[in-house]
């Protein structure tokens, strides 16, 4: 219950915009965490005492949020219904729901079919590299987190906001998750090597890889997402995962039985792929935005797909430093003319200038 309210009292604030408050409780919330049963370490070994402490926390922390919202919104401690909300808070948090309850469907599925059909020791060598590559999704979701109630205020009221906001967010993700996409598919097998074993490298770097080109895939895809819900739609991101779940298993089932843990690697990917380009159709169509003023993010996007399709095809664990300095520096005045407006660059050589001038 503390963990449920304490999620709608941070997304009033989020509503607000008040982030720098929320990231200072989260903040607090992060370090208690383990702070709190860490200090019962030297008066108790029982579990419970620790469980206890990480209840405490999240009470805590219920509270403070609670504390921070009275302040600003005052009237919130005089609830009243109001039934003409319900049935549309009940229709979208439905759909959104169902969303919720899918997603992770098809996070974990892939574990357990690969645990049925190959065995559960391999499980260890798909998860670990998944865990590590999905760390890279946190970026998305600060993103997310501001945009969703931006995209909320400015889609109806502000159409040519929100379709800037859009636009703008796709292009920072895509310069963020290109130079990382590629650290990854050249040092993957170099690095599992070095963190844990060749043996284990062998058998998981083709993962990693694989799960790498998913996750920038998957980044402006979420831009997409959440434009889609803050418009009020959420039933077109549930639709869109009851219809592709079928498929995305079926596709499990051909990729895992005859390539393995790769096969659901790359059935990941494939599924994030064709996801976000449907979502970019959806989200556009309802900001406004049209394909046309898109297309030279779409193609750099498509052609940096092609490009990690080609690195992954070949094998570069010799040698990766110098493939990925020629790409990356290659890449850069690309992105840099392509992917950043006019405006934009102007803005940034001035910001550039005032730097060195205080440096002077």
């Amino acid at each position: 219950p503390a963990v449920i309210l304490t999620s709608g009292l941070r997304a009033i604030l989020e509503a607000y915009q008040r982030f720098g408050v929320v990231n200072i409780v989260r903040s607090i919330n992060g370090v208690l965490l383990y702070v709190a049963p860490l200090a019962l370490i030297p008066f108790t070994a029982s579990i419970q005492y620790f469980v206890l402490s990480i209840i405490a926390v999240r009470v805590l922390v219920m509270f403070l949020y609670a504390v921070v919202c009275t302040r600003v919104v005052p009237h919130i401690g005089r609830p009243r219904l109001r039934r003409d909300l319900v049935r549309p808070m009940f229709r979208l948090g439905g759909w959104m729901s169902v969303s919720n309850i899918i997603g992770p469907v098809m996070v974990y599925f892939d574990r357990f079919l690969m645990g049925i059909w190959i065995s559960v020791a391999a499980v260890t060598y798909y998860v670990t590299p998944y865990e590590l590559v999905s760390k890279l999704l946190f970026i998305t979701a600060a993103f997310v987190r501001v945009l969703f109630p931006a995209f909320s205020m400015s889609i109806q009221a502000d159409a040519a906001h929100a379709a800037n906001m859009y636009s703008r967010s796709i292009r920072v993700l895509l310069i963020l998750f290109f130079p990382l996409t590629l650290a990854i598919l050249l040092f993957a097998r170099a690095g599992m090597t070095a963190w844990l074993d060749a043996d284990f490298a062998q058998k998981g770097a083709g993962v990693m890889q694989w799960l790498a080109i998913g996750v920038f895939a998957n980044a402006p895809g979420q831009v997409a997402f959440a434009a889609i819900q803050a418009a009020g739609r959420p039933d077109i991101t549930a639709k869109i995962h009851i219809v592709e779940t079928p498929f995305y298993l079926l596709a499990l089932w051909l990729f895992v039985s005859r390539f393995g843990i790769v096969g659901a690697a790359v059935a990941w990917t494939l599924r994030l792929l064709i996801e976000t380009f449907i979502l970019f159709v959806f989200a556009e169509k309802l900001i406004g935005r049209q394909w046309l003023h898109t297309m030279k993010y779409k193609l750099l996007f498509t052609g940096s797909l092609v490009l990690f399709l080609f690195l992954v095809q070949i094998d570069l664990t010799a040698l990766p430093l110098l493939p990925f300095c020629i790409v990356f520096f290659i890449s850069l005045p690309i992105f840099w003319f392509v992917l950043v407006e006019r405006t934009e660059r102007s803005s940034l050589a001035a910001v550039f200038a005032r730097v060195r001038n205080r440096g002077v």
